[in-house]
């Protein structure tokens, strides 16, 4: 059990960071065609 926990944690860090990753690129598109427009 320990051991699917622990698998689950590692599994929802990676997760999250990837969805803050996704958060910061989709903000700099937004940015970027604010700036063009």
């Amino acid at each position: 059990m320990k051991r699917q926990n622990k698998n689950g944690a590692l599994r929802g860090t990676v997760s999250y960071q990837l969805y803050i990753i996704t958060r910061l690129v989709v903000n700099n598109l937004t940015v970027d065609i604010r700036a063009i427009a």
